[in-house]
């Protein structure tokens, strides 16, 4: 795929996108609003020496206390603390549990212990961390080995009392409703390169490219009108569709060196049009006085009688089986010049009568008798009527309609042309 592929799968599915996109912020506010907010409070103490008259004895305090701040702030988190907190303020908790919630962090260059307490309550997070605050010196002197005039050589002082928060650390709603937004997005695009790649619909000439070197020939409008007037090249002649029925006829003049004059039109599913684009190209072909010859020879589910309003008791099958010649089995369809040739009764074993040597000998005479052959033939994908037949004449014409999901129907299939029904329905043979 071309890097404009990629682009434009994401721009039409720009619904799918912001729908996931909106779906995923959404969750991610429902999380954050059903969680359970978690407030965080701090306290500091100082950490300092008590005596030294000198520079150099100031100094080496400075430099003994930094080496013990770490020490200290390690002992914030054990229970040598913790305990006397929790029978302090009578917390239901044991210190292994509650040093999960407390850290103990040490700015660089300084001999501040910043102590940070995170709990569901606000208040018990000051109270924990005043308390801490408080014990701190105590546990302190008690370990300290070193005494002087009676007095402890380091000194652990409060300096800041923890206040109760006002809003939690977390969830951070704006946060996580902004990823869940960007994760969604995220999602959005990549479930639309997927729909894009997994999707074997064809939706034009590109698609076409992508699976087959064969040409295509034209591209012909998709017909809503009524049923009656679906042979638009006789009931609408200066209709656009029928335009494109007159494009794709003398696009046929290039497929080969003095023209196709006998083509099989199948399609690789049923419903794709190919029924009406033989209908109305032998029409066309028809317009201008050519002698031509539309044969039915879908012998399961014949329907080009009903398109052209003729007989269809006598016709190809007749003719196959012996019970009657080819040029008195024709009908003249209208005040056209192109003859039909409709399917007969519905034989029990078409494909034996397609194979036929007589099938052989009568595409000989209708090639000596007329200037153009078409032949409305079943679909590739279920039967083998068309390839048969299209080895018996100069080739088939494929009918894809475009939106479906067939599978690789023409990449399979050797074909000299492939007209493609617009807009993204397939025509009703």
């Amino acid at each position: 795929m071309r890097f404009i592929d990629y682009v434009n799968a994401v721009r039409k599915s720009w619904l799918l996108i912001l729908v996931v996109a909106v779906v995923g912020a959404g969750v991610a506010y429902g999380l954050a609003k059903s969680a359970t907010p978690t407030y965080q409070s701090s306290s500091k103490v100082y950490v300092g020496v008590t005596t030294g008259g000198t520079v150099d004895e100031l100094v080496q305090g400075s430099t003994f206390t930094q080496n013990l701040v770490q020490s200290y702030a390690q002992i914030a988190t054990m229970p040598v603390v913790l305990d006397p907190v929790i029978d302090r303020l009578g917390l239901d908790t044991d210190a292994r549990e509650l040093a999960k919630s407390v850290r103990a962090d040490t700015p660089l260059n300084t001999v501040i212990i910043e102590i940070k307490v995170t709990d569901s309550d606000p208040r018990r997070a000051a109270r924990i961390a005043n308390a801490i605050a408080f014990q701190m010196p105590r546990t302190v002197d008690s370990l300290s080995a070193a005494q002087t005039s009676d007095k402890a050589t380091v000194n652990v002082t409060t300096v800041s009392q923890a206040l109760v928060p006002t809003y939690p650390i977390s969830p951070n709603t704006r946060l996580q409703t902004a990823i869940g937004l960007a994760l969604g997005l995220l999602a959005g695009v990549l479930l639309a390169l997927a729909r894009h790649l997994l999707d074997t619909r064809l939706r034009g000439v590109d698609d076409i490219a992508q699976l087959t070197d064969v040409p295509v020939l034209g591209m012909i409008p998709l017909w809503h009108g009524p049923e009656s007037e679906k042979v638009s090249v006789l009931r609408r002649p200066r209709s656009p569709r029928s335009e494109a029925y007159r494009r794709l006829r003398s696009n046929l003049e290039f497929i080969k060196e003095g023209g196709a004059t006998c083509i099989v039109v199948t399609s690789s599913l049923p419903g794709e049009g190919k029924s009406t684009t033989a209908a109305n190209l032998a029409a066309a072909m028809g317009e201008d006085g050519s002698r031509v010859l539309l044969i039915d020879a879908d012998l399961r589910r014949p329907t080009v009688a009903d398109t052209t309003g003729l007989e269809s008791a006598l016709g190809l099958s007749t003719v196959l089986i012996g019970k009657a010649q080819l040029f008195g089995t024709v009908q003249r369809w209208g005040d056209t010049t192109v003859d039909v040739l409709t399917s007969g009764e519905i034989p029990p074993n078409p494909l034996q009568l397609i194979e036929s040597r007589t099938m052989g000998t009568l595409l000989e005479h209708a090639r000596a008798a007329y200037d153009f052959v078409v032949i409305d033939s079943p679909p590739l994908l279920s039967l083998v009527d068309a390839a048969v037949l299209a080895r018996r004449t100069d080739g088939p014409i494929i009918v894809t309609a475009n939106g479906l999901r067939p599978s690789r129907r023409a990449a399979q299939t050797p074909t000299p042309a492939e007209p493609v029904p617009e807009p993204s329905a397939s025509e009703t043979p």
